[in-house]
């Protein structure tokens, strides 16, 4: 499964759109966007914010997050995509 950094919600309580819980790593201010490393489980993430996202800046901080469903990409062991979304 794959999903592009920008089409991930972030939010600091949690919601129907935003139902897991993740740990701030480090957050990167980048003028025109931020990125937030976070711990998912056991896995590590990048999520992009807009400049005005006012979560936390201090390490171990929890934050939620969701994926866009229909952003979602779905791989097959080998790395070639298996379903591809129509438009």
């Amino acid at each position: 499964m794959g999903i592009r950094p920008e089409d991930c919600r972030v939010a600091l309580s949690h919601s129907n759109l935003t139902p897991f819980g993740a740990r701030l790593v480090r957050r990167q201010y980048l003028g025109d966007h931020g990125i937030l490393e976070l711990i998912l489980g056991d896995a590590y993430i990048s999520v992009v914010v807009p400049p005005t996202f006012s979560g936390p800046d201090t390490e171990d901080a929890m934050l939620w997050i969701g994926f866009m469903p229909g952003k979602i990409h779905l791989f097959r062991q080998d790395g070639s995509a298996a379903l591809y979304q129509r438009s």
